[in-house]
């Protein structure tokens, strides 16, 4: 079965998707939403934020659910003690809960990226360029002392996107650890800004993963891969 409209794979292992929440094709995926998804969507104010928050969540729902087999709106989550949510075992899901596949789910603006692996906890990050208001003032508190060095070696003009580039790197190893920044300032952990990709072993906890870099997406935003090491990692 090909991807809806709105949605394209990208070329990348563990698969991912990157979907365009201002598609009207998407909202035929609003159906599988649960009761809580249309409750939390309703109380946005405005109505756009609303619209992209049910594709973005319904679009979720229709790839794991052709992943797996079954009807995505049957599909049941779980959340760790960081929030993030993982697939519950549910009657009918034709794999034991030990096979269930890992996912995570990014948006931004418009954009929106979905990322599926069976083997090991996976985290995406999606951020449309933009100007950022105080962009010293955010690199001093979000960057590591290297990080900051690499930056500030930069033109003006290069920043802001290598800024966003750092952040969806600390943003989606952290959601591959299953860990928030509530609990890790970014600061902590050091991913360079430079455009890499590989295993990597992050902060003083040395948490270990199999795969950290950028994706190759559509339109202006930055986007970046994260895979746990499952050698060292326990859903």
């Amino acid at each position: 079965m090909t991807e809806l409209r709105g949605m394209r794979r990208l070329d990348s292992q563990p698969a991912c998707w990157q979907i365009d929440l201002d598609e009207p094709a998407l909202d035929a995926t609003g159906a599988l939403l649960a009761d809580d998804e249309r409750a939390r969507a309703a109380r946005f104010v405005r109505p756009l934020l609303a619209e992209r928050y049910r594709r973005a969540h319904g679009a979720l729902r229709w790839l794991l659910g052709r992943h797996c087999g079954v009807d995505g709106g049957g599909l049941r989550f779980d959340a760790n003690a960081h929030g993030k949510p993982s697939l519950r075992e549910a009657p009918g899901m034709p794999r034991p809960s030990a096979a269930l596949p890992h996912f995570n789910l990014s948006h931004s603006d418009r954009h929106a990226l979905v990322a599926i692996c069976d083997d090991a906890p996976v985290g995406v990050d999606i951020e449309a360029l933009r100007e950022i208001r105080d962009l010293d003032g955010w690199a001093v508190a979000q960057l590591s002392e290297r990080e900051r060095a690499q930056w500030r070696a930069l033109p003006d003009a290069d920043r802001t996107t290598a800024f966003l580039y750092g952040w969806t790197r600390k943003e989606a190893a952290l959601k591959a650890l299953g860990v928030g920044l509530a609990q890790v300032a970014p600061a902590q952990i050091d991913v360079g800004l430079e455009p890499l990709a590989g295993p990597v072993t992050l902060g003083p906890a040395q948490w270990r993963l199999r795969w950290l870099g950028p994706l190759d997406c559509d339109g202006a935003v930055v986007a970046s891969l994260a895979v746990a090491d499952t050698g060292a990692d326990a859903r």
